[in-house]
C-alpha cells in the first residue's frame, strides 16, 4: 500500500510513525512525505522534514508564509505523481486542512489523526472535512461528541499519553524540568523569561538542578540557556518522570506530564496582536489542554501579563514546599490521565485498524 504522510510537528511525527509501524505489521507499505526521525525509522521517504516547517501564532507564521505557499503546491504535485492508495495526516492544522481538500478533489482517501481542532475556533472546518476524509483518529475524549459519526470519527485513546504511561514518576532531588518548545521561535520568545526564572530560583536554593528538554538543535538551546546551571536531554519522558517539577510550553508535552504525575505550570506568549485577535477568535478559556478536561488542572502562565518570571518562581517554590499544593494537582492530573487512555487499548494498534477496515 502506498501511503503519503504530512505531519508537520514533532507530536505529529512520532504519532505517525507509531501507525506506520502498526500499519506495516499488517501490509506491505511504501510511505513517503513529510515527517521527521520517527517515520524515517519507519521507512518512509521523506521529501521535507518537519522541523523545517514550524511556526506558531497567527501573526508570527506570516514571515514563512510565502515558504508555506510554495511547499504546499511542491507537496500536491507530488501527491499527484505519487498517486498514494492513503493519504495520512496528522496535526499541523492550516497545511493539513487544505491538503485534505485537495485529496477530496482528487478522490484520494485521506485519514486524519489528531484533526483540528474545531472546538475552540473555526468550527465549520468539521463539516469540510467530514466531506473530504474517510475517517479520522480523535486524541481528546470529548472530541466524539462534537464530531460525531462514531464509525468514522472515534476516540481509541491519546497515543501520545500512551506512550508515557510506560513511564513512572520517580524524582531526582531538587531537579527542575524546562520545556521552552519545538519551534526556534517559540525559544527566542519563551527562553529569557524562563532562564530569569531559574536564575531567581537558583538564588532560592543553590542545590536546585535545571534540565532543558530539547525539541530545537542543541546549539539554539544553548544560546538562549547559555549559563552553567543548565544541562539538556532530547529524551523528553525521561526528563519528566526524573523532576520534582515542570515548567511547560503549552502543547503536546503537558499531555505527557500528565500521564507521568508530575507537578507543572504552562507557559507560553505569542505577541500582543496575536493575543487580541485570540481573545476575539478562541471559543475555549483555557490554553493547557488538562485544563480542558479538568478544570484547574494545571497553572496556566500564557497571556503577556501573566508570562513573568515572578510567576514561574512562585509556583515552582510553592509547589517544592508545600505538599498540600503538590497533592491537590496530582489528584487532578490523575483524573486527567484516566480520560487521556482508553484502557487497555494500544492507539497506535487500533488507529491502524480502523484506518484498514475503512480502506476496505
Amino acid at each position: 500500500m502506498k501511503v503519503f504522510i504530512s505531519a508537520g510537528e514533532k507530536s505529529g511525527d512520532i504519532i505517525l510513525g507509531g501507525v506506520l509501524r502498526e500499519l506495516k505489521k499488517k501490509c506491505t507499505i511504501e510511505a513517503f512525505g513529510v515527517g521527521g526521525e520517527a517515520c524515517l525509522r519507519e521507512g518512509a521517504q521523506l521529501i521535507e522534514s518537519e522541523n523545517s516547517l514550524r511556526g506558531f501564532g497567527f501573526c508570527e507564521v506570516i514571515p514563512k508564509l510565502y515558504r508555506h505557499i510554495t511547499f504546499f503546491r511542491s507537496v500536491v504535485k507530488q501527491i499527484l505523481e505519487f498517486r498514494p492508495d492513503l493519504v495520512l495526516l496528522c496535526d499541523y492544522a492550516e497545511f493539513n486542512y487544505s491538503l485534505a481538500k485537495v485529496c477530496r478533489e482528487r478522490k484520494l482517501k485521506c485519514y486524519y489523526v489528531s484533526p483540528p481542532q474545531v472546538w475552540a475556533w473555526r468550527s465549520y472546518r468539521k463539516d469540510v472535512l467530514k466531506n473530504c476524509l474517510i475517517g479520522g483518529a480523535l486524541v481528546l475524549p470529548f472530541e466524539t461528541e462534537i464530531w460525531g459519526d462514531e464509525k468514522r470519527f472515534r476516540f481509541f485513546g491519546n497515543p501520545l499519553a500512551y506512550l508515557a504511561s510506560f513511564k513512572r514518576w520517580n524524582p531526582i532531588e531538587n531537579q527542575i524540568a524546562i520545556f521552552p518548545g519545538s519551534r526556534p521561535s517559540e525559544l527566542k520568545v519563551l527562553g529569557k523569561v524562563l532562564a530569569d526564572a531559574c536564575w531567581e530560583l537558583k538564588k532560592w536554593d543553590s542545590s536546585l538542578k535545571f534540565v532543558v528538554a530539547l525539541a530545537v538543535e542543541e546549539q539554539l538551546a544553548k544560546e538562549v540557556f547559555k549559563d552553567e546551571i543548565f544541562s539538556f536531554s532530547s529524551d523528553s519522558l525521561s526528563v519528566l518522570s526524573s523532576s520534582r517539577v515542570a515548567v511547560i510550553k503549552s502543547g503536546s508535552s503537558t499531555v505527557e506530564a500528565c500521564v507521568i504525575g508530575v507537578p507543572y505550570c504552562v507557559v507560553y506568549r505569542v505577541n500582543i496582536l496575536t493575543e487580541i485577535l485570540a481573545r476575539f477568535l478562541l471559543k475555549v478559556d483555557a490554553v493547557a489542554i488538562p485544563n480542558l478536561l479538568v478544570a484547574g488542572a494545571v497553572p496556566e502562565f500564557v497571556t503577556n501579563f501573566s508570562f513573568k518570571s515572578e510567576n514561574i518562581v512562585n509556583f515552582v517554590i510553592e509547589t517544592l514546599t508545600s505538599k498540600e499544593k503538590q497533592e491537590s494537582q496530582l489528584t487532578k492530573l490523575a483524573k486527567v490521565k484516566e480520560k487521556l487512555l482508553a484502557k487497555e487499548q494500544n492507539p497506535f494498534a487500533a488507529i491502524s485498524d480502523h484506518i484498514i477496515h475503512l480502506l476496505d
